[in-house]
């Protein structure tokens, strides 16, 4: 039971998400009492873990504000039995009652035991809580832990040991340093294996017993096993860079003109007076210096060692794929690309989402990846199952995303013609086989093109011309590229080659998740004044890179930025991206909205929806599925959706209150109605799966229409297709400010 324990430690989030609902009232319901009370009976009754946890789960459920739920939580632990008072603590905790709810968690860890008795599954699992959430309570823990742990100490040593953690987690308190030591050496395995897992954890992977316990704990073919692997791989190998580099290219380290003595002077007094000698050994500091002084150039630049890039490696083989790609800004990882008709699409993911966890990789581990060690671990087997642990900016907290991996598809062009003599192409990547194909779907009758550079990361500087060779004339300058030196990355230029192909009206639609050679791209057509970029600024990825060996035999290689791309005007992208001459940003919902679709898709709810309606309703369904006007996103057009949508119980019932006013129902009517879109794109994948743009709802693309009609002379009130655009557009523009504003208060 305690190895299980000890895994959710150090595997399991904790942050659970708390349903968003309306306030109709600031007074506790008495309909939360009366749930509270049913789930205390139920907490009291179970006998074994998993009931227990199962029944304070349902306090997630409740329907009510998270104040008045943590009232009535609280007001319900008062001389409770002590798992009920462990169980509610925790669930107030994640409504915010944190403080309060440390010190009852504390209360019931530090309850008396019986000496021999058996250990007391509650107290643990409190403990292994603290030691999870117990960053940045010094102030309420440093005090009560050490007691329990010096001054007298408990006599449950499993639960002292985890407490040590919390102890020193809380506040780098050198007591649970210490008290951990002791039981390296104890004769009872269970001890000494529990300290040396709680002690990697701390860092103390120099210490001979940690390494020897986790050596031999790690060919364990158990969580417990693979716990330690983890551990192990923090401290893989001694550095060996600069002089091995210099070595292999036949120079001698000696001539290097390099001041190090401030980096000497730093080592030689962290291995003279720091706290803990253990973590001091110089290949360690070595290493690490080495890792964040890449790292401090530009978030792409970075050291790896032969064992991290075997691990990359072997994740990237794997065929799982989630329709993600990873960018990093300001030391946050965050979603570059989201693949349309993705996992991760699917589940309303979109770029510049930041990615606070991934479960498969420790809570200690992730803000010390690189890269492409974050991008590898969203890699894996197909029908496995990964959660995220996402942020937006116009939620309110972060949310728990689980995405299974699916079969990864190759991005291809896609093309079709749309009403006014329109071509929509995207490129799926920048290259000159791409830009032949957009040459041989242009006739005679095409207008207009729209150049669909969303979602699109890969490509060349040659396709980038190519596809400037369609629409700008020749010997025009497309992009610029700076480097240091001339033996490293030279400078160069590049300009058009032939006369320009199309002389029809363009524009490029373009998004957060558009870089390298498309924002590029982007910035040739949008700066020498051939077209148009309309949505918002692209993420700012145009690099050039290159991989140095720093040694044959360990595999080592330091990854540097050799060169950075400039748009025709010498601006460069680097950091910057690329401004839209016309911005539009893409639709978002209000937070409550998202978890409630998150609750139908993970349910498959909008199958039972589509099954409901019968053989004679079906069909009709998949023919406003296919609209392209409209039509497709009238409520009147779904039948029994809002009875059906009420039948799942998945919104409370304030939902569906007549006696609010006015602006209220307006409010909820306008939710149920967003509810409906994001239930029509999950129909629209699973039974219309060709259908690779929404000409109904994609606002960018909306934007891009009205603007290319503007350009040739005419307006979106004369085809049926187009007509709502600019009613769609004002009103959504009104509803993303109100959220934004929300968000800001």
């Amino acid at each position: 039971m305690k190895q299980k324990i000890l895994v959710v430690l150090f595997t399991v989030s904790l942050l659970a998400i708390v349903p968003a609902v309306y306030l109709l009232s600031q007074e506790p319901d008495p309909a939360i009492v009366s749930k509270v009370e049913e789930i205390k009976a139920k907490l009291i009754a179970a006998e074994n873990p998993d009931g227990r946890s199962d029944a304070a789960a349902l306090v997630r459920e409740i329907d009510g504000s998270a104040d008045s739920v943590v009232e009535v939580l609280r007001s319900a632990s008062r001389g409770a039995p002590t798992k009920v008072k462990a169980y509610f603590a925790r669930e107030r905790f994640l409504l915010g009652d944190r403080t309060a709810a440390i010190g009852d968690l504390v209360d019931v860890v530090a309850t008396e035991t019986a000496a021999g008795a058996p250990a007391d599954t509650v107290k643990m699992e409190s403990a292994v809580m603290l030691a999870r959430v117990c960053a940045g309570f010094r102030d309420v823990l440093r005090a009560p832990l050490r007691r329990m742990i010096v001054d007298r100490p408990i006599n449950d040593v499993e639960l002292k040991i985890v407490l040590c953690l919390a102890l020193w987690k809380s506040s780098q308190d050198t007591a649970a340093i210490d008290e951990l030591k002791k039981y390296l050496d104890s004769s009872n395995s269970r001890y000494a294996n529990l300290s040396a897992m709680m002690l990697a954890e701390i860092g103390y992977l120099d210490n001979d017993k940690v390494r020897d316990i986790l050596s031999r704990l790690k060919n364990e073919p158990t969580d417990r096993g693979a716990l330690a692997q983890q551990l192990l791989k923090r401290d893989r190998q001694e550095l060996r860079i600069f002089v091995e580099n210099y070595q292999a290219s036949g120079r001698d380290p000696d001539e290097l003109d390099v001041n190090t003595s401030v980096l000497d002077v730093v080592m030689r007094e962290i291995g003279l007076k720091y706290v803990h000698e253990d973590l001091t050994a110089r290949a360690r500091l070595e290493r690490e210096s080495a890792i964040y002084m890449a790292r401090a150039l530009d978030p792409y630049s970075e050291f790896l060692d032969a064992a991290i890039k075997s691990e990359i490696e072997a994740s990237a083989n794997k065929e799982g794929w989630l329709g993600v790609s990873v960018g990093i800004k300001g030391a946050r990882y965050l979603l570059l690309q989201v693949t349309p008709g993705s996992p991760a699409d699917l589940a309303g993911l979109r770029p510049l989402d930041l990615i606070n966890k991934i479960s498969t990789v420790p809570d200690r581990d992730f803000p010390n990846l690189s890269l492409r060690q974050v991008g590898a671990a969203l890699h894996g087997i197909v029908g496995e199952q990964i959660t995220l642990t996402i942020f937006r900016v116009e939620w309110m907290r972060s949310r728990e995303i689980t995405l299974t991996f699916v079969r990864q598809e190759q991005p291809e062009a896609k093309s079709s013609e749309l009403p006014g003599g329109l071509l929509l192409f995207a490129p799926g990547s920048i290259s000159k086989e791409n830009a032949d194909a957009l040459k041989s779907k242009i006739e005679t009758e095409t207008r207009g093109v729209i150049l669909d550079l969303r979602h699109v990361i890969a490509g060349d500087v040659e396709g980038v011309v190519a596809f400037a060779d369609l629409f700008i004339g020749k010997e025009i300058r497309v992009a610029s590229s700076f480097g240091r030196n001339d033996e490293v990355c030279p400078d160069e230029k590049f300009d058009t080659k032939d006369d320009a192909a199309f002389a029809g009206k363009v524009v490029c639609l373009i998004d957060a998740d558009t870089a390298n050679a498309a924002e590029m791209l982007a910035a040739a057509i949008s700066e020498n004044g051939r077209g148009k970029a309309v949505g918002i600024r692209t993420f700012g990825l145009s690099i050039i890179q290159r991989e140095f060996p720093m040694n044959s035999e360990a595999g080592s290689s330091l990854r540097l930025t050799i060169g950075s791309y400039f748009t025709p005007k010498g601006t460069e992208i680097f950091d910057n991206g690329v401004a839209p001459d016309f911005e539009q940003a893409p639709r978002i919902w209000r937070d409550g909205i998202y978890e409630l679709v998150d609750e139908i898709r993970k349910k498959n709810l909008h199958r039972e929806y589509y099954a409901s309606l019968g053989e004679e309703n079906q069909p009709k369904l998949l023919e406003v599925l296919k609209q392209e006007g409209v039509g497709s996103l009238d409520p009147a057009n779904y039948p029994g959706f809002d009875e059906w949508l009420r039948g799942t119980g998945i919104l409370p019932e304030s939902f569906y209150r007549e006696d609010v006013s006015d602006e209220l129902a307006q409010s909820i009517l306008k939710d149920r109605w967003c509810v409906l879109l994001l239930v029509r794109k999950l129909l629209r994948h699973e039974l219309l799966g060709a259908l690779w743009y929404d000409l109904a709802d994609d606002l960018i693309l909306a934007r891009g229409i009205v603007i290319i009609l503007g350009e040739l002379g005419e307006t979106v009130d004369g085809f049926a297709e187009y007509r709502h655009y600019p009613r769609a557009l004002e009103t959504y523009k009104m509803t993303r400010n109100f959220i934004m504003e929300t968000r800001h208060h």
